[in-house]
């Protein structure tokens, strides 16, 4: 149950309100079906999706990565092959959005037929009842966000390598 505040927004929502009435953003554990959740992710948001799930009979899932306004990423186990995978999931509420739906398999494609040494592959994409997934190489590592809030600002010098990594392609 929530006490009706959304974390992400702020609005007052009633305390019996299971997805903010602003901003979507889910204020309580489980869906509509009632899952048990036993992981939290980054920045206070609810995972509808629990360790050793599996989905779409291949992908077990693992730790959970980062979470966003449309959704979380998740590490996973390819079961066919015992390869580990980044999952993008789109949050369950949107899933039965035809818009947004639309618009995330229209990502999907589009990003599958990138093949960029600095661009992460799209394995497979696929959807559920409940679920719209993008699976992707895993890539070992952390963001540059998440270095410069460890770590604190670059020095130039490590900021311009950086960038001329990024412009080489």
């Amino acid at each position: 149950m929530s006490d009706g505040n959304c974390p992400k927004c702020g609005f007052l929502n009633p305390p019996d309100a299971q997805e903010c009435g602003r901003c979507g953003e889910m204020l309580m554990a489980g869906s509509a079906r009632g899952e048990q959740v036993d992981d939290v992710s980054a920045g206070g948001r609810v995972s509808l999706y629990n360790s050793g799930d599996v989905l779409n009979s291949e992908y077990q899932l693992d730790a959970h990565l980062n979470s966003g306004g449309m959704g979380e990423v998740r590490k996973a186990t390819q079961l066919s092959v015992g390869r580990t995978v980044a999952i993008k999931l789109l949050h369950r509420h949107y899933v039965v959005d035809d818009k947004v739906r639309r618009r995330a398999l229209n990502e999907i494609k589009n990003q599958g037929r990138i093949e960029h040494r600095n661009v992460v592959r799209v394995v497979q994409g696929f959807q559920t009842q409940d679920a719209l997934a993008m699976v992707m190489e895993f890539v070992k590592g952390g963001s540059l966000a998440d270095r410069i809030e460890s770590d604190g600002a670059l020095p130039w010098q490590q900021a311009v390598d950086i960038m001329h990594g990024v412009l080489k392609g």
